[in-house]
């Protein structure tokens, strides 16, 4: 946040591609400078914010106390204060404003601006050298030795190859995308399995129908073969009567 506040209008020129911030060595700790490049989103953001800047910072120089001039031609015209601020409001409103607690119980944000750059470089060196990444960071131990090896033009090149991977609102896009996606494919699948439900519900009663069928045809059967029995049984009985009525039968037969 430091050196971002030390940095002039003239430091920035939106019209490169990538955009590029030259650094001046009096805003770094090292007192060396350096480039840096931002994200085609935070162009968006920044050239969004140059549009209202100058009414911005005559506003606070109305309500100021202590002299703030208009001629302050820093991009963010405010202090360090004021800028830790704005970040603690925008992570509440983000809702991750936890803490954790250290030193005798004292309470630090889990979420700090020291954030952005691990995310940068964790980002970042998925697709492109380590020791690029970490000059792009401003690591003061492979600023020479990457400035030796590699042209602005190669260092720009290796940005735009990895910017993809720090894109915040264009990555929320495409899960919001895959979201719907999903919800989409769900729904598609409950409406089929709210169709084998039915069908199975269907297939059950014609299933029951049939089992109470053949219960029934069962049944059927059974008497149907009692009587049979019986009758072949009557039928014996009655020729073993009449045989013995009519011993003269078997003889004649």
């Amino acid at each position: 946040i430091g050196e971002a506040l030390k940095l002039q209008i003239e430091d920035v020129d939106l019209t490169s591609e990538p955009p590029r911030i030259n650094i001046r060595g009096e805003y770094t700790k090292t007192g060396n400078p350096r480039i840096a490049f931002i994200s085609s989103e935070a162009k968006e953001f920044l050239e969004e914010w140059l549009k209202i800047r100058e009414s911005e910072l005559n506003i606070a120089v109305k309500r100021s106390r202590h002299g703030k001039k208009a001629e302050d031609r820093r991009i963010w015209p405010f202090e360090p204060n004021t800028a830790y601020f704005i970040w603690r409001n925008a992570v509440s409103k983000s809702g991750f404003d936890k803490r954790f607690q250290y030193n005798n119980n004292l309470e630090r944000f889990t979420v700090h601006p020291h954030v952005l750059r691990k995310f940068f470089r964790t980002r970042m060196a998925t697709v492109v050298p380590v020791d690029v990444v970490e000059a792009l960071m401003g690591h003061e131990g492979y600023l020479t030795e990457v400035y030796r090896r590699y042209s602005l033009e190669d260092l720009a090149k290796y940005y735009k190859q990895g910017e993809h991977t720090l894109l915040v609102f264009a990555e929320s896009e495409n899960v919001s995308r895959l979201r719907a996606e999903i919800e989409e494919r769900n729904r598609q699948l409950q409406a089929l399995i709210n169709g084998l439900v039915a069908e199975n519900m269907d297939l059950k009663a014609k299933i029951n129908a049939l089992e109470g069928q053949l219960a029934e045809l069962t049944e059927k059967w059974r008497m149907l073969d009692q009587t049979t029995r019986q009758l072949v049984e009557d039928q014996v009985r009655f020729i073993k009567i009449m045989r013995e009525k009519h011993p003269e039968w078997v003889a004649e037969a």
